[in-house]
């Protein structure tokens, strides 16, 4: 009953689907119409919701990463996917340039998530997305109150054990 089959090798990057972070994040992209979206997924890690997205119908993922392990682990599983539209750049948000996105991915722990909001809230196309993960659902109140301050509305979220994941609208 496997609707979309990825070929995950994590090596040392985070991101096999196994983690609930990542479980949240995947039954968010399965519920979201993402055909013909510009994706980008920030701490890609193996690239897993990367990939995930462009089965789904993305017309372009850009996967970024500050860790060289993570970069080359994601390179990887492109290649073994046969990925033809997903980028991956070895960086952080610093690195986003002007373009807009209608979906931002983040499965990155509470402070980063904290940190980028407001660059978050730039690089979204207007009624965009943000799905977030990678905290404990008593940070979601932090997570949300600097979320408005970036004119980003908590839409809906969900949990795992403690684990958190939440989806905002610009």
């Amino acid at each position: 009953n496997v609707k979309h089959e990825l070929l995950i090798q994590p090596k040392m990057s985070f991101g096999t689907g196994h983690h609930d972070t990542t479980k949240l994040m995947i039954e968010y992209l399965l519920e979201l119409n993402i055909s013909n979206k510009q994706v980008l997924d920030m701490g890609t890690g193996t690239g897993v919701l990367a990939l995930l997205a462009e089965k789904l119908g993305a017309k372009h993922v850009l996967a970024i990463d500050n860790d060289k392990n993570c970069i080359v682990n994601s390179v990887e599983n492109c290649l073994n996917n046969n990925s033809s539209k997903v980028s991956v750049l070895e960086g952080d948000i610093d690195n986003l340039g002007l373009v807009e996105y209608d979906l931002i991915l983040a499965n990155i722990n509470k402070n980063v998530i904290l940190n980028y909001l407001k660059r978050f809230s730039k690089s979204l196309k207007q009624n965009a997305i943000l799905v977030i993960s990678g905290f404990y659902e008593p940070d979601l109140v932090d997570i949300e109150k600097e979320a408005n301050r970036s004119n980003l509305k908590l839409e809906n979220y969900k949990k795992s054990n403690a684990w958190c994941s939440a989806l905002f609208k610009k």
